[in-house]
This record gives C-alpha cells, sequence and structure tokens, in this order.
C-alpha cells in the first residue's frame, strides 16, 4: 500500500517538512475530489490517526521506540521527536541496512543522539 499524507495546514505542512536537514521543500497541488480513491481523514490529532502513522509512515519498528520512550500520555510528542531526528532518516537510506538492525540498538542510538558503535 502506498500513500502520502496532505494538510490544508500551512504551519503543520512546513512544521513537519523542516526536519534540519537543508531547506524544507512544500508541494502544493490542486485536487478534484475522486470517489474511487480511499481516504482517511483526521480533523484532530487522535489515539486513532496515532496508530494510523505508526502503521503505515512509521512503521512497528518506530512504535517500539514510541512505547519504550514516552513517557505516559505524550506519545504524539515523543512521535514527532523521533520522526524529527536523525534515526528517521538513517532508518530511511536505502543505501544501508540501518532498518534492519536490532530495535534495542536503534532505540539507544536514539536516545544518545548518535549511531553507536
Amino acid at each position: 500500500m502506498w500513500g502520502f499524507y496532505c494538510s490544508n495546514n500551512m504551519q503543520q505542512a512546513i512544521r513537519w517538512a523542516n526536519r534540519g536537514i537543508g531547506e524544507p521543500i512544500i508541494n502544493y497541488y490542486d485536487y478534484n475530489l475522486n470517489d474511487n480513491l480511499k481516504i482517511l481523514k483526521f480533523p484532530e490529532i487522535s489515539d486513532e490517526w496515532l496508530d494510523f502513522i505508526a502503521e503505515c509512515r512509521i512503521g512497528k519498528l518506530y512504535s517500539i521506540m514510541i512505547e519504550d520512550c514516552a513517557e505516559s500520555g505524550d506519545e504524539v510528542k515523543e512521535l514527532m521527536k523521533i520522526f524529527c531526528s536523525f534515526i528517521s532518516d538513517a532508518i530511511s537510506n536505502f543505501n544501508s541496512d540501518l532498518y534492519y538492525q536490532n530495535p534495542d540498538y536503534l532505540e539507544w542510538s536514539y536516545r544518545e543522539g548518535k549511531l553507536l558503535e
């Protein structure tokens, strides 16, 4: 399954695009509603939204890090910290095998702010 995020909230789009690596890029699109597409709408941040993000964009690997690193009630905040950190870009680098590393190694690298030796 493939998908992407859309937002009509410019501040949110800038915040998500600005991950500290170069200039953020925002793509603008005009969209004509197509009833043949399956579209999930989340009018506000909720547990359902967080579960969807964890399963699709971030995956089970990140879900483990969120569960282990977040204080109770701060799961969304921790999700954003992880997503905007170096570890997200490193895991998404398809020229490396980092994604396949032990989840504990990835979690402790994230906690330390660098890939561990």
